[in-house]
């Protein structure tokens, strides 16, 4: 049985915030098993727990937390190994491995001094009171680390900082020194957890899934400090790897995607893109080999001429980089596609940048602003903008929601918990999971006498777009209707739909960063590569199926906006009828 859980970063004695959070989150988009929290949990003060002490209050879910070099520590002070501190509140303690609702969850509480690491302490002094720092002795304790779900630690493995370089934001890499520790990578590589949390950092990064020793694969997960702006709340739901069969195991281990931890990298890319920057990569080293030795700094990559097959994506010209194309810096100069048309004013002539209208706005919305307006996306979890009264079923790296401007009561979303752009881009392990998704839904389609219409537009625009699939109800009549409005309304817009057979990946279809995907049935889908300079409606898709459904005035989801008490309720419906095939239940 899969277990739902919460992972919060550092807390720092802001308790009545955090368990109201949780609270409202267990009420939203729950029910959730437990809470899990990284990194400084008591801060300056534990005054705000008296309510909690005395009953007044009431902490909404088991919480279970490690903590780091914390200033006030009187709570835990005689509890070394670990203890409650009151109702469902537990300190795990300084090193070991708990079973926590079935889940295996390994720990260690503390920092890394190199100073004080070395000290062995009697054990009277241990009990004394909590040190910030661990020690070698601490961790001589004999612990059995077999099939260890969860390990929880307040500081970062020190050998992600080849990760943290290549990472987008480097938030992370600045304060890495102060904040990992090598005691920390030593203990990951020997318990080989599925998952490792870690907080201090005040900064969210998931490391993609690489080989642990056990031949499985790990995921590190930083978490920032709570109530920050930086992502602090992480939830997923979760299986213990001791029930888990051949298959699952077996599935585990095709998603790692490196050897080791340092060599781990964020989620790539398999495009033909991301394979010609590899391969232009790889050929300057060779000719950077081939060059004579120059002076420190004098090497410029360049001074190099362009690969063969290296084409100036300015002028389309070969013989150049794009830096020196002769039309770099002149907007008159630059090649106009016959058919683009700017999508900002709906007119030909000049490019988006270029238009007028885009510079009367240029004070409202920079285009670099739009681009890294991440942490603004609805549909990332535990960002402020997230609104979780939608949430109907939360997965591992998927969960379950319904819309704004909903079709139907059971129109709902299929959406990764992180952002990805694309649905196409995801890991094997992941793909599996959302077609549990798709299943669970065609069962709850059926026990109705209904089918299922799956369907995602993955359309470049100024804002980084979060993928989802939309899931919607319709009759079987309507799948036929559907098929024919498809093929009329891809005419009136230049659009080639393939047909693409049972099994077949979608991943190998894929030639433009853009695509429309249509699914009937599993063996009844659709697909449409969209050239950079085709420009269609984004609403496309489900104007198809509305019109089908001879409901065309709900084309716009704005025309479908209902009061929040309102969604509130359909979702509350939606999700009781569903909890019976939510696979994530089980």
């Amino acid at each position: 049985m899969a277990q739902k859980i919460i992972i919060v970063g550092d807390v720092c004695g802001n308790f009545r915030s955090m368990f109201s959070k949780i609270a409202s989150i267990h009420q939203k988009a729950g029910p959730f098993d437990i809470v899990l929290c990284v990194g400084n949990f008591f801060g300056s003060s534990t005054d705000s727990l008296l309510p909690y002490f005395t009953g007044t209050k009431k902490v909404p879910l088991p919480t279970f937390f490690v903590c780091a070099d914390e200033e006030s520590s009187e709570l835990i002070d005689d509890i070394p190994s670990g203890g409650d501190i009151c109702d469902n509140l537990t300190y795990l303690g300084r090193y070991g491995v708990k079973t926590v609702v079935g889940l295996r969850v390994a720990y260690l509480s503390g920092i890394y001094d190199k100073s004080l690491f070395n000290n062995r302490l009697s054990e009277d002094q241990n009990r004394s009171q909590f040190r910030p720092s661990y020690s070698v002795g601490d961790l001589e304790a004999k612990v059995e680390f077999k099939d260890v779900d969860i390990l929880l630690t307040s500081e970062w493995p020190n050998n992600l900082q080849s990760h943290l370089c290549a990472d987008s934001s480097r938030r992370a890499s600045n304060q890495l020194f102060e904040i990992s520790s090598p005691i920390v990578s030593e203990l990951t590589l020997k318990v080989s957890p599925r998952y490792h949390f870690a907080g201090m950092a005040d900064t969210y990064l998931q490391v993609a899934p690489y080989r642990n020793k056990r031949g499985d694969s790990t995921r590190f997960i930083g978490v920032g400090k709570f109530g920050s702006k930086s992502k602090h709340i992480y939830a997923c739901s979760l299986r213990p790897l001791s029930q888990m069969d051949e298959d699952e195991l077996t599935a585990l281990r095709k998603e790692s995607v490196s050897s080791s931890l340092g060599q781990a990298s964020k989620h790539s890319k398999d495009s033909k893109s991301g394979a010609r920057k590899r391969k232009l990569a790889e050929t300057v080293s060779e000719r950077r080999a081939q060059e004579p030795q120059r002076a420190k700094g004098e090497f410029n990559r360049w001074d190099l001429a362009p690969p063969a097959g290296y084409v100036c994506h300015r002028c389309d010209k070969p013989g150049h980089w794009i830096r020196d194309c002769p039309n770099f810096g002149d907007p008159k100069r630059r090649k106009l596609p016959e058919d683009y048309v700017c999508r900002l004013c709906q007119t030909s002539g000049h490019f988006i940048e270029d238009c007028p209208l885009a510079k009367e706005k240029s004070t409202e919305r920079t285009l670099k602003d739009a681009k890294s307006s991440r942490s603004d996306c609805w549909f990332c979890l535990g960002t402020k903008s997230f609104e979780s009264h939608y949430v109907v079923s939360i997965g591992e790296d998927w969960y379950l929601a319904m819309p704004k401007g909903a079709i139907n009561g059971h129109h709902c979303l299929i959406l990764p918990q992180n952002h990805i752009e694309r649905c196409v881009d995801v890991n094997d392990s992941s793909r599996l999971e959302m077609n549990q998704y798709k299943t669970s839904l065609r069962k709850f389609a059926a026990s109705r006498s209904e089918r299922v219409v799956f369907f995602e537009r993955a359309i470049r625009s100024l804002r980084q777009s979060h993928a989802f699939i939309e899931c919607v109800f319709v009759r079987s009549s309507v799948l036929t209707d559907a098929s024919s409005i498809l093929s009329e309304k891809s005419k009136q817009f230049g659009l080639s739909f393939l047909s693409i057979p049972e099994q077949q990946s979608l991943s190998n279809k894929v030639e433009e960063y853009s695509y429309l995907y249509l699914e009937f049935s599993s063996e009844d889908r659709y697909f449409c590569s969209l050239p950079r300079t085709k420009n269609i409606p984004m609403n496309f898709l489900r104007d198809v199926i509305v019109t089908a459904m001879e409901s065309p005035e709900k084309a716009h989801w704005k025309k479908c906006e209902i009061s929040q008490q309102k969604e509130i309720e359909l979702v509350k419906a939606f999700k009781k009828h569903f909890a019976q095939f939510d696979s994530e239940s089980e």
